[in-house]
């Protein structure tokens, strides 16, 4: 009996679930190609190879084997999840405290002129 081995169409959309958490823009992004030609390469109307090297840039925890011809384990992916995670979380956060420093810096601005109008006689 011989093993499973997914189509380069199954290939990109396990990458896609395990690389960045389902969105295919963010790993159409991280493989430098548009959402589009990643959907013809899912829905098995393109092909991945010429894209190999890039994938294996973007996500070295791929097991280049697994990328290549389908056979074998995929690699450690939860770690590029998590990653991608991460610096989803991060990015927000920094979002966040940016926002809250523009506040601080307007108020602080504010109280300012408000002083300088109540020391005028």
């Amino acid at each position: 009996m011989e093993p499973d081995v997914l189509t380069e169409a199954q290939r990109a959309q396990y990458l896609i679930d395990h690389c960045s958490g389902g969105s295919a823009v963010d790993f159409a992004k991280s493989i430098g190609i548009d959402k589009t030609r990643l959907s013809k390469i899912v829905n098995g109307k393109l092909r991945l190879n010429g894209l190999f090297d890039t994938i294996l840039n973007a996500y070295p925890n791929v097991n280049p084997q697994w990328l290549r011809t389908g056979m074998g384990y995929p690699g450690d992916l939860s770690t590029e999840l998590l990653r991608a995670r991460y610096e989803k979380v991060i990015a927000e956060k920094d979002a966040l405290i940016r926002t809250l420093q523009r506040a601080i810096d307007e108020r602080l601005d504010s109280s300012k002129i408000s002083s300088k109008i109540s020391e005028k006689p």
